[in-house]
């Protein structure tokens, strides 16, 4: 800009100059052009600004990482003069992190319309980034000068994991010595409270699980099929932190979308399960009992709400609870060791998962652990095929 109002000055004095040197009407000409010019430019720039009006729109708020969500700048244009370039610049923070980027968008006026131009906004990484659209600055065919529409708009977008469906073992697990009031609904057993099924008589069928009423009623015997109570407290802990560099988002994506992975499997098969995950952001510690995809993506807007940490405050805050579970799997990026070396002595009747991203040695796997799987590649599906609950 300030090139061009120096260009446009050197004009100026060449053009006065001209006057003074060759007095005629052709040198007059000249120097009243270069004069009028820019206060033409300037009256067609105001009435573009005055007779222009601009709306920003998200076609959607949500979408997952790596997918595009479209901003909609809609503008409408009453007056003849069409202007090559209106720009704005788009401020927006990174996912779990205090970090700005800016870009500048810019886009043609065309006289007497309405337009739409459109903007892609994008991110590599899950989490809510917070965009603000700064004023539509409006510029004249040289750029000698701008002019100011206020828009000032700001949108907070989400990206989701990309949740993977998984080739997983999935099934009911009892704890022996353990009161529950859940129920396996594939397999049957001793608890007479709950009635699992109701089916003909066979041979070697025990007289007492006979069903006498509806045996009258059918005219045949029936027999009852006591419940297996099963204890689903199945619990993932996920430790939102990673070691520094610049793989340290692409670490925490692969955290969550570990997690969420598991529990869309487990919200399929309706077991009831518990996402834990500390947030440096508040200092808290989330128990999110979960057994439908509602409340595993109600859990999800939670988690990417959160801050990230450097340390084993996840599991450090779990070694804290006295909750029995079934199955613990501890989700993370950071060395295991330390974190996991006294497990065993939380419960003894608990199974120890460990998913760890990055390079692990897997030969130095404490022992009690039932699984030790290492997303290496990142590539989640592929490395939690044949994992069990």
């Amino acid at each position: 800009m300030t090139i061009i109002r120096l260009i446009y000055l050197a004009v100026l004095v060449i053009a006065g100059l001209f006057v003074v040197m060759y007095v005629d009407s052709l040198s007059l000409i000249l120097l009243l052009i270069t004069v009028a010019l820019p206060i033409i430019l300037f009256l067609l720039l105001v009435l573009a600004r005055a007779l222009t009006k601009i709306t920003v729109e998200a076609n959607e708020l949500i979408a997952t990482r790596g997918s595009a969500v479209s901003l909609r700048f809609n503008i409408k244009n009453l007056s003849f003069v069409a202007l090559p370039t209106l720009r704005t610049e788009l401020i927006y923070t990174s996912p779990f992190s205090d970090e700005t980027e800016k870009e500048e968008v810019a886009f043609p006026l065309h006289a007497l319309t309405k337009q739409t131009a459109f903007f892609d906004i994008k991110s590599d990484h899950v989490g809510t980034v917070k965009l603000y659209i700064g004023d539509i600055i409006f510029s004249d065919y040289f750029r000698l000068f701008n002019l100011k529409l206020k828009v000032r708009k700001q949108f907070e977008i989400t990206f989701l994991p990309d949740i993977k469906p998984l080739n997983i073992d999935v099934r009911q697990n009892t704890l022996l010595g353990v009161d529950s009031d859940v129920f396996s609904k594939s397999k049957k057993g001793d608890d007479p409270s709950e009635v699992f099924a109701i089916r003909d008589y066979v041979g070697g069928d025990k007289l007492n699980r006979i069903h006498w009423k509806l045996s009258s009623k059918q005219d045949n015997i029936m027999v009852k099929d006591y419940s297996l109570p099963v204890n689903n407290n199945i619990v993932i802990v996920a430790e939102l932190a990673s070691k520094k560099g610049e793989n340290a988002l692409n670490d925490i994506d692969t955290v969550i979308e570990a997690v969420f992975s598991l529990s869309n499997c487990l919200c399929e098969a309706e077991l009831l399960h518990k996402i834990c995950w500390y947030d440096k952001k508040s200092e808290q510690f989330f128990s999110q009992e979960v057994k439908t995809t509602s409340e595993m993506f109600a859990a999800l807007g939670l988690m990417l709400a959160s801050g990230v940490g450097d340390d084993w405050n996840s599991m450090a805050f779990w070694k804290q609870q006295s909750d029995i579970c079934s199955h613990l799997a501890y989700v993370t990026a950071l060395p295991v060791d330390a974190a996991i070396s006294d497990l065993g002595e939380i419960s003894y009747s608990t199974f120890y998962s460990i998913i760890t991203v990055g390079s692990e040695d897997l030969s130095a796997t404490p022992s009690g652990i039932m699984q030790f799987v290492n997303l290496a590649n990142g590539d989640v599906s592929d490395a939690l095929s044949g994992f069990a609950f």
